[in-house]
C-alpha cells in the first residue's frame, strides 16, 4: 500500500503529460489551425479522465495517508500503555510483597516481645534439594553472635537448631531432618516420647501403649534433652499407630510450622528453660 502511494500517482501523472505532450506537439506542428485545434481538443478530452481519476486517486490516497498516519500513533500509544502498565503491575505486585512481609514480621515482633532475652532473627538463604538431609542456610553466623546447637524457631513454634557455623552464615538442621530427634511431652497429659524427623514430616514415637493419645494433642519440647528449652510447640497429633504386643505406641504429627513457607527464622539464646512459657499453651 505504501509503494503504491508513492508511486501509482506518479506513474498516472507521467501518462497524462507524455500524452498531452505528444498531442500538443503535433497540433504545434500542423498548418492547419482547425487541424491544431482539433488535436487540442482530443489531448483535453484524452486527459480529462486521467486528471479525474488522478484527483479521485489523490483525495482517496490522502485519506488513506491520514489513516496510516493516525494507526502508526494508535500503535505507539498502545506500546506506551502496554509499557505503563506493566510499571503499574510490577508497583502493585512489590507493595503486596511489602504488605505480605510486613504482616509476616510483625506477628513474629510481637512473639519475641513476650521473652525476656533478644532473639536475633536472620533469612534463608537456601535449602537442601536433599529429600532426606534437611539443613537450610541462614544469613548469620559467628560475626552475629550465632553458635552451634543455638535453637531456630517462628511465631507458629519449633523450626530446628544450629547444626554449623561460619564467621557469616550457619545451616539449620530443621526437625523434619531424619538425623533429628529430641524429646517431647504430650501437652494435655504430659505423657512422653520422642519426636523423630522422616524427611518428609514427624512422627511421635516410644509413647507407652498405656497413655492415652487423641487426635489433636498438642506436642511440645520437654526441655530434658538440652537440645531445646521446654514449652515449645512442635505439632499435633493427627494420625495414631497402635500395634498389638507392642510395649509402645507411635502417631503422626502435623508441624506447628509450614516449612515451606518459612523465610526468617529467630534464634533462641543457648539458656535452658528460658523459654518455658508461665501458663500452659492452649
Amino acid at each position: 500500500m505504501r509503494w503504491l502511494h508513492r508511486n501509482l500517482w506518479g506513474l498516472l501523472l507521467g501518462i497524462v503529460i507524455l500524452s498531452s505532450a505528444i498531442l500538443l506537439y503535433q497540433s504545434y506542428q500542423s498548418t492547419d489551425t482547425s487541424e491544431a485545434s482539433s488535436i487540442r481538443e482530443a489531448a483535453h478530452l484524452i486527459a480529462s479522465p486521467f486528471q479525474k481519476s488522478i484527483n479521485w486517486f489523490s483525495k482517496r490516497f490522502q485519506g488513506l495517508q491520514a489513516y496510516f498516519t493516525r494507526l502508526e500513533e494508535l500503535k505507539k500509544e498502545n506500546q506506551a500503555l502496554k509499557k505503563q502498565i506493566l510499571h503499574l503491575t510490577n508497583d502493585a505486585s512489590a507493595l503486596h510483597e511489602i504488605v505480605a512481609r510486613s504482616v509476616s514480621k510483625s506477628t513474629q515482633l510481637n512473639w519475641v516481645n513476650s521473652y525476656p532475652k533478644p532473639v536475633i532473627f536472620g533469612d534463608i538463604l537456601g535449602i537442601s534439594t536433599d529429600p532426606l538431609t534437611r539443613v537450610w542456610w541462614l544469613n548469620l553466623g559467628a560475626q552475629d553472635g550465632i553458635k552451634v546447637r543455638q535453637p531456630a524457631v517462628v511465631a507458629e513454634g519449633l523450626v530446628g537448631r544450629v547444626q554449623n557455623i561460619s564467621s557469616k552464615q550457619s545451616t539449620i538442621q530443621i526437625i523434619l531432618d531424619q538425623r533429628s530427634r529430641f524429646p517431647v511431652l504430650v501437652q494435655r497429659n504430659r505423657s512422653r516420647g520422642i519426636v523423630v524427623g522422616t524427611g518428609s514430616g514427624i512422627e511421635l514415637r516410644q509413647v507407652l501403649v498405656g497413655d492415652e493419645l487423641k487426635i489433636g494433642d498438642r506436642i511440645i519440647t520437654s526441655g530434658l534433652s538440652q537440645l531445646f528449652p521446654k514449652g515449645l510447640l512442635v505439632g499435633e497429633i493427627k494420625k495414631i499407630v497402635q500395634s498389638e504386643n507392642q510395649l509402645f505406641q507411635t502417631a503422626v504429627l502435623e508441624p506447628g510450622v509450614e516449612f515451606n513457607r518459612v523465610e526468617s527464622v529467630g534464634i533462641l539464646p543457648l539458656e535452658l528453660g528460658l523459654f518455658e512459657p508461665d501458663q500452659p499453651q492452649e
